[in-house]
C-alpha cells in the first residue's frame, strides 16, 4: 500500500537468524564506526544476522563495562520517565537504535514522494546501500549499510529533480566543545524554524 513501510530490528542476541517479526518488514541489523557487525567491547558479536536480513546502520559503540552504554545522541523521555533526568540522551546503541536510521530515511523519501508504494520505498533503500559483503545481498550485511544522501536523491529522480547539498548550508551555526553543532534556522531554508544540536558528520 502507499506510504506504508514497516522497519524492525533484526535482534540483538548474536544469532545467525534475525527477529522472526522483522522478516515480514525491513529488517536492520547494527554495524559499529568501522562498518563492521557490532559487538561488544569484548569482541563478541551481539546484531543478529541471516536469512532476511535487509539494511544495516550504525548501532553505536557499545561499553559493557560501562553497563552497555552507546554512544548515539537521541532525544530522551523527559524526567524520571527516561534514560536521563535530561532531554536528550548520550547512550543509545545497538539494533535498536539502528533500526530507527532506516525508519527515519524511509520517511526522508516519502516527504519527496509521498506517492511511492511501500515496494518502491524498499527498492530505493535497498539499491542505494553501500554494498560492504559479497556483491548484491549476502546474509552478513543484508543489501549494505544505509545511504541517506544516495536514498533521498533517487527519491527525488522519482518527481524529476536532483539533489544539490550545499556546505555549511546552516545559517547562523556554532560548534560547540563537545563536537555537537547547535544551529538556529529560519523559515526559508529548508529546516523548520527553531534551534538543534546535531553530531558534525561529512560527506566521504
Amino acid at each position: 500500500s502507499i506510504g506504508s513501510v514497516v522497519v524492525l530490528s533484526s535482534g540483538n542476541d548474536g544469532l545467525d537468524r534475525i527477529n522472526p517479526y522483522a522478516r515480514e518488514a525491513i529488517a536492520v541489523g547494527a554495524l559499529d564506526k568501522n562498518d563492521e557487525l557490532a559487538k561488544y567491547d569484548s569482541g563478541i558479536r551481539y546484531t543478529n544476522i541471516g536469512e532476511g536480513l535487509d539494511l544495516m546502520a550504525y548501532g553505536g559503540t557499545v561499553y559493557t563495562s560501562l553497563g552497555s552504554i552507546g554512544d548515539i545522541r537521541t532525544i530522551d523521555r523527559e524526567g524520571s520517565l527516561g534514560y536521563s533526568q535530561l532531554d536528550y540522551y548520550d547512550g543509545f546503541n545497538a539494533t535498536s537504535a539502528a533500526c530507527p536510521m532506516v525508519s527515519g530515511a524511509a520517511a526522508l523519501i516519502l516527504s519527496i514522494n509521498p506517492f511511492l508504494k511501500r515496494t518502491e520505498v524498499e527498492e530505493i533503500l535497498f539499491s542505494t546501500a553501500k554494498d560492504l559483503g559479497t556483491q548484491g545481498w549476502d546474509q552478513y550485511y543484508g543489501y549494505g549499510k544505509l545511504d541517506v544522501f544516495s536514498a533521498c536523491s533517487a527519491a527525488l529522480r522519482t518527481i524529476g529533480e536532483e539533489f544539490y547539498a550545499e556546505e555549511d548550508c546552516l545559517h547562523g551555526t556554532q560548534i560547540m566543545s563537545n563536537n555537537l553543532r547547535m544551529f538556529t534556522s529560519s523559515p526559508g531554508i529548508n529546516v523548520v524554524a527553531g534551534s538543534y544540536f546535531c553530531d558534525v558528520y561529512k560527506f566521504e
